[in-house]
């Protein structure tokens, strides 16, 4: 387990990110056009984070190798990160996941990921579970192939599912563009 934090104020409101499995191990048999989008997407929410000062956690799947270098570049301009590794679909299965979490007072996950019928929706179940409140998007969530289509409705069931990463950041936004810290206390 590595941490880094150049930061150790608590996060803006109560949010944490999650980034799930962006590993070339996955991400080799994903389309190139896929892999395109997701990254896009992905990149403009961590960018995001780094704004607003929102953790990061990026869970690694055991083997499957380091998270793409475009993605962990953006990650690295992120205040407060941490790279968990983990050994099933789960990520808070046999995990400090759920302890950093709390420590960040994270309420709400906004989540990315490869595998979304897989490794992302076996986390998000147990992050339901444990009674976190989840947003996503649909460009920031994929299955690497066309064959395994991604179970969107269980997203739509269980956390805010938004159209965009363009969505998901407005909405997510809005509090820390509408409430100064003064209005906050």
């Amino acid at each position: 387990m590595s941490f880094l934090s150049s930061s150790e104020e608590k996060p803006a409101l109560n949010y944490a990110a999650l980034l799930i499995d962006m590993q070339s191990g996955f991400l080799d048999n994903a389309l190139e056009d896929t892999r395109k989008k997701l990254f896009f997407a992905q990149k403009q929410v961590l960018r995001f984070c780094a704004e607003e000062n929102i953790p990061v956690v990026v869970l690694e799947y055991e083997g499957k190798g380091k998270t793409v270098y475009d993605l962990q570049q953006k990650v690295d301009l992120v205040p407060t990160f941490l790279t968990l590794e983990k050994k099933s679909d789960d990520g808070f299965f046999r995990t400090s996941l759920d302890e950093q979490l709390h420590r960040w007072n994270a309420t709400d996950l906004l989540v990315m990921g490869i595998n979304a019928s897989y490794c992302v929706l076996e986390t998000c179940d147990s992050a339901v579970r444990k009674g976190y409140r989840l947003h996503t998007a649909r460009d920031c969530i994929r299955n690497t192939c066309r064959c395994c289509p991604t179970k969107y409705d269980w997203y739509e069931k269980h956390s805010k599912l938004y159209q965009d990463s363009s969505e998901l950041i407005e909405i997510v936004r809005r509090p820390f563009s509408s409430t100064s810290l003064v209005d906050q206390l």
